[in-house]
């Protein structure tokens, strides 16, 4: 028979119902929190996942804000340049109006008038500002509008950077342009580049000439027809940088697509990580309490022996 003494009965009765309170306070603890994991402690391996979840998951969110950032730019770019093309197309018809060799000059002038007002508003939609303390077509340049008029000499001090944003791991999107490549070369079709401003300047400039004789007449009717030919390339160049503009908003979506799938994803296996599954949290504290009780009571029997009972 072995004798077991009071003092190692207590030692181990009471190393027990710790364990268990350590335990009971625990699930607590969680059902508290609506966690599994409180402390790296708790869970070291999934508490390493799920900080390597989180940190994919902040990289994403980045990722989407830069998304949604591009797309306000591009979109505001995009509708920009509808309202240049739209003024370009009243200056092409201004221009087909002009080409009437039976135009007085009085109807000339009126018809330079015109091409006035819509030089002045390409100058401000060229300036038009990015809405973040920028503008949309000055490159990288943001203390000063991209555009300087001076009459009709209309000069560009942006630059030719061209910002983009990361929308994800594998991939920078541009998000501004360059108003030189948008306003400045646009191609003639004689296989030289000319600035929309200076092409309707050089019509203002010939409307506003008196046809005081024949030769004068053929000087400005040339030019009128070189403008109306350059005008119409314009139009078509500023198709062509939308249809781009399109391109990358499609592409932009596309990124935002897979970004939520990868963001869901991420959360759901960071749910299945640390979040805590209630109604089994429950049924886990009433065990606890269960053994808990039962151990209080183990102890209470212990108590009651004294130095002279054996087992």
């Amino acid at each position: 028979m072995i004798r077991v003494s009071t003092a190692n009965l207590y030692l181990q009765s009471e190393q027990g119902i710790n364990a268990d309170q350590s335990a009971m306070m625990n699930t607590q603890a969680q059902l508290s929190s609506g966690k599994q994991i409180n402390s790296p402690a708790d869970n070291p391996v999934g508490a390493a996942q799920a900080a390597l979840l989180q940190s994919d998951l902040s990289q994403l969110g980045q990722f989407r804000s830069n998304q949604a950032q591009a797309s306000q730019l591009l979109n505001n770019a995009s509708s920009t340049l509808t309202q240049v093309t739209n003024v370009m197309q009243s200056v092409n018809t201004t221009l087909v109006q002009a080409g009437n060799g039976a135009l007085p000059d009085s109807g000339r002038s009126a018809l330079a008038a015109q091409l006035q007002q819509d030089l002045n508003q390409l100058v401000g939609l060229a300036n038009t500002s990015d809405g973040q303390g920028g503008y949309l077509f000055g490159g990288s340049v943001t203390s000063s509008p991209p555009f300087v008029q001076n009459g009709n000499s209309v000069s560009y001090v942006g630059n030719n950077d061209v910002p983009s944003l990361q929308i994800s791991q594998t991939r920078t999107e541009p998000v501004k342009y360059s108003g030189a490549a948008i306003f400045n070369d646009v191609p003639t079709g004689n296989g030289t580049y000319q600035s929309i401003f200076s092409t309707i300047a050089s019509a203002i400039t010939a409307l506003q000439t008196p046809n005081s004789s024949a030769a004068v007449a053929a000087t400005n009717s040339a030019a009128i027809t070189s403008a109306l030919g350059s005008t119409q390339q314009a139009i078509t160049s500023l198709s062509s940088t939308q249809a781009s503009m399109g391109a990358q908003l499609s592409e932009l979506s596309m990124y935002g697509t897979v970004n939520s799938d990868q963001t869901l994803q991420d959360q759901t296996q960071m749910s299945s990580i640390v979040d805590l599954n209630y109604a089994t949290g429950v049924s886990q504290l009433a065990q606890q309490q269960t053994q808990y009780q039962a151990a209080l009571q183990s102890y209470a029997a212990i108590s009651k022996l004294s130095l002279f009972n054996y087992v």
